[in-house]
């Protein structure tokens, strides 16, 4: 991946970029680049609202990633698959009369890519899950 600017992210592996990860956002998402030389945080002398409001971003981030991976690593595809659904209905769900409502365009394949299971996998766990009520 070549950034503006800047040499290849591997440099002196290849001569071809990296390719690139699609970015993808469960909820409206602003979204801005930042270069490390002309970056408030170089420029500012002491900026420690943005450095907090930035460490506290990334300390959430990190235990979001070490709970799904625990999650990965110690669970069967159907526990995973529910506590995938836990996770966005605690996140992203209102209550409603029966229940939490997720009003999400998530589909099978993204859910089964989120808990690293196959579409088939998740949804035999959906239709147990629904059969359980």
């Amino acid at each position: 991946m070549s950034l503006p600017g800047r040499g290849r992210a591997s440099p002196g592996t290849s001569n071809r970029p990296l390719p690139a990860a699609l970015p993808s956002a469960c909820t409206d998402t602003r979204c801005f680049g930042v270069d490390p030389v002309s970056s408030p945080l170089h420029v500012a002398p002491n900026p420690p609202n943005t450095q907090r409001v930035a460490m506290q971003a990334l300390a959430r981030r990190l235990q979001r990633t070490n709970e799904s991976l625990a999650g990965l690593m110690f669970s069967d595809d159907p526990g995973r698959v529910a506590k995938a659904l836990l996770d966005l209905a605690d996140r992203f769900g209102s209550p409603v009369t029966d229940g939490i409502l997720v009003a999400h365009e998530l589909t099978q394949v993204k859910l089964a890519k989120l808990v690293g299971a196959s579409r088939e996998t998740v949804k035999k766990a959906l239709a147990e899950f629904a059969q359980r009520g």
